[in-house]
């Protein structure tokens, strides 16, 4: 796999703001993630969502604030007060698809560290967003193994 970081990389300082943020820790491999790459495209870059018959591909992987010298990239930051007011508190957003839907990583007990897709496309009613929300993986080296 092949990893082209913009030379943003988070700190224990970034990550520890946002952990306070959401109430939660991070799980382990994405906050290693983060700390090594930050904000990262990848390749290979696709994945399956088996339930749609689709493949989508990972944009890059989203920084936790958006950059003061580069305003138009969205973040961790710009996305969490919407996924958390159509999904509650259990998801952060951690990387934007090209067609620009989302990957979330679960944030509960049940479903800690699992990596979703969240199919935007279609949807003009943000109540009915849980119904777009489809498992891709139950942990983010799985995820990262899985891209082809």
């Amino acid at each position: 796999m092949e990893i082209i970081t913009d030379g943003a990389i988070e700190t224990e300082e970034s990550c520890s703001l946002l952990e306070e943020e959401v109430s939660k820790k991070l799980p382990l491999e994405y906050r290693l993630f983060l700390l090594k790459y930050g904000s990262a495209a990848v390749l290979p870059d696709s994945f399956s969502v088996e339930e749609l018959g689709d493949e989508f591909s990972v944009q890059f992987f989203l920084p936790i604030l958006t950059p003061k010298e580069n305003p138009e990239i969205p973040s961790i930051q710009y996305y969490l007060p919407w996924i958390a007011s159509i999904l509650g508190q259990n998801f952060i957003p951690i990387a934007i698809c090209d067609s620009g839907e989302l990957i979330l990583v679960g944030m509960d007990k049940s479903d800690y560290g699992y990596i979703y897709f969240l199919d935007r496309t279609n949807v003009f009613d943000d109540t009915v967003f849980s119904d777009n929300v489809f498992l891709i993986n139950t942990s983010f080296d799985e995820f990262l193994s899985s891209l082809h």
